[in-house]
């Protein structure tokens, strides 16, 4: 059959990878300008940027002067970009962030003049379950991609075979959605470049054509011109030309990506070729090919990207979504809100959050989590202290102040919140009452009282300070509403506060669990309201690993578990409110492994690994950071947690999704037996279950059918090995401390609420901040250094004077089961944007209360048809993602 060769020339860019961020930019600029005088000489030449938008922005701060032929040849389709901002990991990053990526990525390149459409992820680690579903409602009804298609099937004997199947398949998405997939089953560089001798050329043409010979189901063959880094190859016409003179058996030709997509999709259809169907996640393949060792490489990344996301997603985002539902008009910061968005998605490219890539280039990552730490948390602050301001239960006391609690989760909340009080220390407050707004004094309990010094900042005044009495709390509270702002009233009195005692025991108990510290270390956890035991439920355990940041290779070595060690346990805090225990070991672990000899080293550190355990009033939950000190090298240590459930799988949430893992689905090529998860896992069976919450510790393992395990360290020191000193990446040997959290959640699966909503009341306790009412107290700032007779402070006027907020939810879900994944202001600033997505096997039938006119929405926010308006009832299907538009 006469075969048709379509090329696309492309080149997969990684913004940073074996060399710096700076150094390749160097490259792409070069790539870039080269590209321009190609197309000059041939006008019908197409590249495609790796359906990357970034690369736009990178190469502009270079040569801004040639934003404008640049907008020429993507208008033109000339040079193909979009509808990525960047080729983040799937399974690393939140399905927010995804989601964003395309927001963005698809905006900049209609900015530009016009966006690929095509689904292309070349080098993604595997591929979540619920990304058919997140490509269609960007209007992407395609996908192309290099990893995590190796299916396989079991024989009658149980022998595990792989199967092979075509290049295109349809792909299924978790809520049905669907996509024409094609697999680069022979990478995107199967034809790099083109020789210029015609006869090196046609060799190729012939072994592409012999390759792929029973893989494709139609007579077009893709043909991938290009690889990581490489230019635009500026012979490629002429080549083609003198390829289609020869005796070729076709015709070969350059092609746009999406025009190949289109061609075999209708050559299929019209000659009713048989369509595979795949259902679910695309990660199927051995260890070298989906690179898992990536999902621990630099844990410490990991955890600063999750405590970003949970800033971004969780707290900043719906904070100012309630202040602007609360009237608080053109108070969210949007410009602020991009920024940040585009910073931190800069940093989750797949070699970067991967944790796979130079070491400087992991620095410079740290430095932008930072970065995006100190914006955010000045932004919080100042959107907890305007709702703090505007408290109407306390306001009219000039005497008063004004205690706010801001709950951003789309789940009520049941805790214990931690508060800070300042009073001047010229009022000589020693006691105090809280009321809540219905004038019903308040429990709560003193942790410490001391004298500090107080900064503050003002725009028109210079930095001032004062001598405050600062007054640390407990303060219990019940059911708070999602999204929903509490106030209450705190008024100096006469007495004094006496701070809590604290007690020696070694038991954390509250009215849910009694979690017990026995002297040798081990943890036993009881249930009170069902007597279940959960014994010696956590422990360590540390081998040698002799592989790199992309696998870890086991060195068949003995563990080293925390048995061997003596541990120090410390009551740090014991009082009604909150009970926490440290539990630290020395683990003395050799230094090094000696590849030479094949062996751990004889030579030892000591890498100290503490638990701190904490249990905390009404909370069903026994909360867990960990702080590991590591000072060895070539080793993985790992937590496991104990349960009292008894099974042969186990579940975890992946974005959008919650994937069950069987002992007997494990890929027959795959040797290290670990999986993602995004921020739980649990054991369960019909009678009881066991959740470990996580934030920002992905990779999961079972062992036995009663135990996961969580890697907390992996210590390598290079990208891959048998490669020169490029590769080499002593810091990946994470000789650093390590901190992070987890948490333990026993449970009834028929009684549960979702394992979603817990997991983020775990990541997102409620926001709490303390302000006088009298606003001239703790502010201003000094007078400038003038004439005594003119000094003077200055004071702004409130814009939102006539704003009186009092306690209330402004959002409210029905059921419980919903997850919100986000609350935020559309992109165009008309309306919010209101995202649920159902994480069930179920139909849910929920109402929504929002005060505004409802409308249908996708994720590219496009608007639909009116819902509703204050109040709707949706059905939303088994795993589907819903979005939905609120105009006030």
């Amino acid at each position: 059959m006469k075969k048709f060769f379509c090329v696309v020339s492309h080149t997969h860019w990684d913004r940073e990878w074996y060399k710096p961020f700076e150094c390749f930019r160097m490259q792409l600029c070069d790539l870039i300008n080269n590209l321009f005088e190609i197309i000059e000489q041939y006008p019908d030449y197409i590249f495609h940027l790796d359906a990357q938008t970034v690369v736009l922005e990178d190469y502009l701060e270079i040569y801004p002067e040639n934003r404008i032929i640049l907008e020429k040849y993507i208008k033109s389709k000339n040079i193909i970009v979009g509808p990525w901002y960047l080729q983040n990991d799937y399974y690393l990053t939140s399905g927010e962030s995804t989601i964003r990526n395309l927001l963005v990525g698809t905006d900049l390149a209609e900015k530009f003049g016009a966006c690929g459409k095509s689904g292309y992820s070349p080098d993604q680690f595997g591929n979540i379950s619920q990304l058919p579903q997140i490509l269609n409602n960007f209007g992407i009804d395609n996908f192309v991609f290099g990893r995590g298609f190796a299916p396989y099937i079991t024989t009658e004997k149980g022998e595990k075979q792989l199967i092979n199947t075509p290049c295109e398949f349809t792909w299924c998405g978790a809520d049905g959605s669907k996509v024409f997939a094609i697999h680069l089953k022979y990478w995107y560089n199967n034809a790099q470049r083109f020789s210029a001798d015609t006869e090196k050329a046609l060799l190729l043409i012939r072994e592409a054509e012999e390759r792929f010979e029973g893989a494709t189901l139609s007579p077009y063959l893709l043909l991938m011109n290009g690889v990581d880094h490489l230019e635009a190859q500026e012979d490629l016409f002429p080549i083609l030309n003198t390829l289609n003179s020869e005796n070729i058996n076709g015709e070969i030709k350059q092609v746009l990506m999406s025009d190949y997509i289109n061609t075999v999709r209708n050559y299929i259809e019209n000659f009713k070729k048989e369509l595979p169907c795949f259902s679910g996640e695309l990660r199927q393949g051995g260890d070298s090919s989906i690179l898992q060792g990536t999902l621990s490489s630099r844990h410490y990344l990991k955890i600063e990207n999750v405590k970003a996301q949970i800033l971004l997603e969780n707290y900043l985002e719906p904070l100012y979504s309630m202040l602007e539902l609360s009237g608080f008009e053109n108070i969210y910061p949007k410009n602020y809100m991009r920024y940040l968005w585009k910073l931190l998605m800069q940093n989750q490219p797949h070699d970067s959050i991967c944790g796979c890539s130079r070491d400087e280039i992991h620095r410079h990552m740290e430095d932008r989590y930072e970065r995006i730490n100190e914006l955010a948390e000045t932004l919080i602050i100042n959107g907890i202290k305007t709702a703090a301001y505007h408290n109407a239960i306390a306001a009219s006391d000039k005497n008063a102040y004004s205690l706010t609690i801001a709950n951003t989760a789309g789940n009520s909340f049941s805790g214990t919140i931690k508060a800070i009080l300042r009073f001047p220390a010229k009022e000589e407050v020693d006691n105090f009452f809280i009321t809540d707004e219905n004038g019903n004094e308040t429990e709560f309990g003193l942790i410490v009282r001391k004298k500090e010094m107080f900064d503050f900042f003002s725009p028109i005044n210079l930095p001032g300070r004062q001598a405050v009495d600062t007054f640390e709390i407990y303060l219990p509270v019940k059911c708070i509403d999602p999204m929903s702002f509490v106030f209450y009233k705190v008024t100096p009195c006469k007495g004094s506060l006496t701070a809590m005692e604290n007690s020696n025991e070694s038991i954390l108990e509250n009215e849910f669990l009694k979690v017990t510290v026995n002297k040798n270390g081990r943890i036993d956890i009881l249930c009170k309201q069902n007597n279940r035991e959960i014994k010696n439920c956590i422990y360590f355990e540390d081998r040698a690993d002799k592989g790199d940041s992309y696998n870890f290779v086991s060195a068949e070595d003995e563990p080293i578990t925390n048995d061997s060690f003596t541990p120090d346990i410390k009551i740090l805090e014991s009082n009604k409110y909150r009970q926490v225990c440290s539990v630290s070991y020395n683990f003395l672990l050799p230094e090094s492994f000696d590849f030479e000899n094949n062996k751990r080293s004889s030579k030892t550190k000591i890498s100290v690994c503490e638990l701190v355990l904490s249990l905390e009033m009404h909370s069903q939950r026994l909360d867990i950071d960990f702080n590991i000190s590591n000072n060895s090298r070539d080793h993985r240590l790992r937590l496991f947690v104990n349960s009292d459930v008894t099974s042969k799988k186990f579940i975890a949430d992946i974005p959008f999704d919650i994937i069950t893992r069987r002992d007997e689905d494990t890929h027959p090529e795959m040797i290290d037996v670990c999986y993602p998860n995004t921020s739980f896992a649990a054991l369960e069976n019909k009678e009881k279950g066991l959740a470990v919450f996580t934030k920002g510790t992905h990779e999961v393992t079972k062992k036995g059918d009663n135990t996961l395990g969580f890697t907390l360290v992996r210590s390598t020191g290079c990208i891959v090995h048998g490669t020169g000193s490029q590769w080499i990446c002593p810091e990946n040997q994470c000789l650093r401390d390590i901190k992070g959290s987890l948490a333990i959640y026993p449970y009834q699966p028929e009684k549960a609420s979702c394992l979603h909503a817990e997991s983020i009341a775990f990541r997102t306790p409620p926001l709490c901040c303390c302000v006088p009412c009298d606003t001239s107290k703790l502010s201003g700032g000094r007078p400038a250094v003038q004439d005594s007779n003119i000094s003077e402070i200055f004071y702004r006027n409130d814009p939102y004077s006539h704003i009186s907020l009092k306690s209330k939810s402004l959002l409210n879900i029905e059921s419980n089961l919903v997850v919100v994944s986000a609350f935020k202001l559309a992109e165009d600033g008309k309306g919010i944007i209101l995202r649920l997505f159902n994480p069930t096997e179920d139909v849910i039938s929920t109402e929504i209360k929002i005060r505004g006119d409802i409308y249908a929405s996708d994720m590219s926010e496009k608007t639909g048809n009116s819902l509703g308006k204050n109040s709707i009832t949706v059905n939303i299907h088994p795993k589907k993602i819903i979005t939905l538009r609120v105009v006030n």
